[in-house]
């Protein structure tokens, strides 16, 4: 099969310019905060290049001329790279949600409200579609302090509390749990089958489970002025928040998001397959035909699509589920 790209600049075609010239493209797909990247190489012996004004959008879909593209996202190019012999250009963008105005310093006082609320607002101030995890979006929190932080550092404060994926993509704002496999717009993805003899190598590596088995937190009165504890799990030893918390329901969920938080991720993979553009972080995958240790099932952390003279690959880098 024959590994093909369109790629368009601010809406334009430009696929016939950049396929004279390409080296190399490189996509990142990366679960929870970090910005997805694309890393663009051109050949520039011939100096006939146009650079790509900074700030321009950059959209790829990718996949095989025999069975159709996939749609990889917008990007916006961020940076240039010149450098030789040979002379190439290497252009590098980030994903296109992530502009200045979301990660903008602001102050603001929240009152008391829900999780999905808060998402929804910032969705709707940055002109992005809110997706709230169903488990996520009535969870009611107290008034919130948003002193001089951007409103993307505010919802990664708060995923992090909630063992949730705060992620502008494509157009849409997700607040999801961690490990579930959704799309950008919010969508179930299915799960990916993945045989040995799919894969062209891999590389795993086997950890000892969480220290931990079982997480207390504690959440202050103010009218009483008392403290009280609650412990989710039932193991030892306890690890215990330092920060105390304003109600009894927020307390369990800081205890609970630090638990899952301790005992995921105790075995990682490394594999890689032939391009498969379907394949997307947090999305989960089903091995078989490895050996015991590496058969099941995984979750997706990280997803690097490239393409060159050399052929279309996909690198995976998947942990295991709670």
């Amino acid at each position: 099969m024959t590994p093909t790209i369109v790629l368009r600049a601010d809406g334009s075609d430009i696929t016939a310019r950049v396929r004279a010239h390409h080296k190399s493209l490189k996509i990142v797909d990366e679960a929870g905060h970090q910005s997805d990247t694309l890393t663009l190489t051109l050949d520039d012996r011939d100096g006939m290049i146009e650079l790509p004004r900074r700030s321009a959008t950059l959209s790829v879909s990718l996949g095989y001329r025999e069975r159709g593209l996939n749609d990889m996202g917008a990007f916006v190019v961020d940076e240039l790279e010149l450098s030789g012999p040979p002379a190439q250009i290497v252009i590098k963008a980030k994903a296109a949600d992530m502009r200045a105005r979301i990660k903008a310093p602001r102050t603001r006082l929240w009152p008391p409200t829900t999780l999905g609320a808060i998402v929804h607002t910032i969705a709707a101030e940055h002109g992005l579609v809110a997706r709230v995890g169903r488990e996520l979006r009535d969870i009611a929190l107290p008034h919130i302090d948003q002193t001089e932080e951007s409103a993307l550092h505010l919802l990664t404060r708060l995923s992090h509390q909630h063992d949730a994926v705060a992620k502008p993509a494509s157009g849409h704002l997700l607040f999801i749990p961690k490990g579930t496999a959704h799309s950008a717009s919010g969508q179930t993805l299915p799960i990916l089958a993945i045989h040995r003899s799919d894969a062209i190598d891999y590389r795993v590596t086997l950890a000892e489970r969480g220290q931990y088995g079982a997480v207390r937190a504690s959440w202050h009165d103010v009218q009483s002025g008392t403290r009280t504890a609650v412990t989710i799990g039932d193991g030892e030893p306890v690890y215990t928040l330092r920060h105390p918390h304003t109600s009894p329901a927020a307390a369990r969920a800081a205890a609970r998001a630090k638990l899952t938080t301790l005992t995921r991720g105790t075995a990682t993979l490394d594999i890689q397959i032939d391009g498969t553009s379907a394949v997307a972080a947090e999305i989960r995958l089903r091995l078989s035909g490895f050996r015991d240790g590496i058969d099941g099932e995984w979750i997706t952390t990280r997803v690097t699509h490239a393409i060159s003279d050399a052929g279309y690959t996909t690198n995976i880098e998947p942990e295991t589920p709670t």
